[in-house]
């Protein structure tokens, strides 16, 4: 999914949220959400115990696959593989940078 304004949302719970009514599962669910932004905006070679070059290398490479699914919206089996308007980008530092 690429929910709009993804880390807007996320702060404006964190800030603004009452805490009575983000309790136990919901709050579960929340922090799971925002360590997975993070992790995500953060994700580089060294975060998964691979070489940078290789990691740089894959990242390639799924830019390459999405481009091309972004092309082509639709597999050879019909199933739908756009990425609805995500676009990954690489940061000098080699991480993952997302349009937030």
């Amino acid at each position: 999914a690429n929910p709009p304004q993804l880390h807007s949302n996320l702060k404006f719970v964190q800030l603004f949220r009452r805490e009575t009514k983000l309790v136990s599962e919901v709050e579960y669910y929340l922090t799971n959400l925002i360590s997975a932004k993070m992790f995500i905006i953060n994700v580089n070679g060294h975060s998964l115990s691979m070489e940078e070059s290789e990691f740089q290398k894959h990242m390639e490479s799924a830019k390459l696959g999405t481009q091309m699914s972004v092309a082509s919206p639709s597999s050879s089996q019909g199933l739908a593989t756009s990425t609805s308007g995500l676009q990954k980008q690489i940061d000098a530092e080699g991480r993952l940078a997302l349009p937030l």
